[in-house]
């Protein structure tokens, strides 16, 4: 975690900061699942100055998952309480202009007993997504 990926394109860089498990203890459980807990990663995405985004790109909390030790994979939640750490990441399409960063909590309902391996990114314009090591 900390390390900065750079797009393929050169768009956008990304960095996962941190993991944290268990978090938003007084929220309403995940989908009603016996077991289940409230997860969430401290992410950044950037627009770089590029040619093959002159005009920025778009973000959401979408492309990120948590990876589990057996490759299965959770998405972020599509729902947000006030117990859900802030700041918050954007849930739907947000625009970043050229030198623009955005930097928020993306939740994630997971097994209160099992802890991810790894985030993934995957834009789509991202032909191998990159992965951080959740430590």
């Amino acid at each position: 975690m900390g390390k900065t990926f750079i797009s393929v394109d050169a768009a956008a860089s990304a960095t996962v900061y941190g993991y944290r498990h268990n978090v938003a203890r007084t929220a309403p459980r995940p989908d009603e699942q016996p077991g289940y807990v409230w997860a969430a990663i401290d992410v950044k995405v950037c627009a770089l100055k590029s040619d093959a985004a002159p005009n920025g790109i778009s973000v959401s909390n979408g492309p990120w998952t948590l990876v589990y030790a057996d490759d299965s994979q959770i998405e972020a939640s599509s729902v947000g309480y006030n117990q859900f750490p802030e700041p918050g990441y954007p849930f739907g399409e947000k625009t970043l202009a050229p030198s623009r960063c955005v930097r928020g909590w993306i939740t994630f309902g997971v097994p209160g007993k099992q802890r991810p391996v790894a985030v993934e990114y995957a834009p789509d314009r991202e032909p191998i997504p990159p992965r951080w090591t959740v430590k």
